[in-house]
């Protein structure tokens, strides 16, 4: 590892902290105006051969480069918390607490590292990294896939959901069928049963006309014979 000291140089990344919103990014410029711009006091540069590079302030433990900058306007991982806030804590030679710093670089987007926090102030050059190799890619490809898993569930799902549907409908049209079999069946019988009244009907008139000849006869027969005796 490398440690070089010296002004930190005007830069487009420093040129463009300024074109920021003062209201939306008041730390940045605040901490920036003199250290980037102006030069200000010596900073110290470090890096890993990855491209990993920070401009340092050891006075308060606050380091912005251009990696810095560039990852804290496009990053979807915030700084949220100071380069002390974590457990358990790690000490560099200097027996004291390092920084905790998130890399921005190419080869190591969001892995996390370690360094003296009194770097800038004579401090050590103590380095080393916090997530292992790779680990945000890992993490990242197990998120893919996890969630590459739970579409598939997804899609399986809607794709029973589907068949389930189609059973369903090919069952319901099946017992409509069966109803309108069953309702036209009972049409034939109606119609069945109607035809055989009528039948019943015309027999019962049939019957009632033999009857009323029989009677007609037998009284034609009893006139004859009582005026036959006369």
């Amino acid at each position: 590892m490398a440690v070089q000291r010296g002004k930190v140089a005007e830069s487009a990344e420093s040129r463009l902290v300024y074109s920021l919103d003062p209201e939306k990014f008041p730390l940045l410029h605040r901490r920036s105006r003199l250290r980037l711009l102006h030069g200000g006091e010596s900073g110290v540069v470090r890096g890993d051969g990855a491209g990993d590079l920070h401009h340092g302030r050891g006075g308060d433990g606050l380091q912005y480069g251009h990696l810095d900058l560039v990852g804290m306007m496009t990053s979807s991982v915030p700084y949220r918390e100071g380069p002390l806030d974590y457990e358990p804590p790690v000490f560099c030679d200097c027996k004291v607490k390092a920084a905790r710093w998130i890399s921005w670089s190419v080869g190591n987007p969001g892995r996390r590292y370690f360094t003296c926090y009194n770097a800038r102030t004579g401090g050590c050059d103590f380095w080393e990294w916090h997530d292992p190799e790779n680990a945000v890619w890992t993490a990242r490809e197990e998120i893919n896939g996890l969630k590459a898993h739970l579409q598939d569930n997804r899609n399986e799902a809607l794709k029973n959901r589907a068949v389930s549907r189609s059973k369903e409908s090919n069952e319901l049209e099946s017992l409509r069928a069966a109803l309108e079999q069953i309702e036209a069946t009972n049409c034939v019988l109606v119609d069945r049963i109607t035809q055989q009244q009528k039948c019943m009907n015309m027999l019962m008139y049939a019957l009632a006309f033999a009857v009323v000849v029989l009677l007609v006869e037998h009284l034609a027969e009893q006139v004859w014979s009582w005026a036959e005796n006369l």
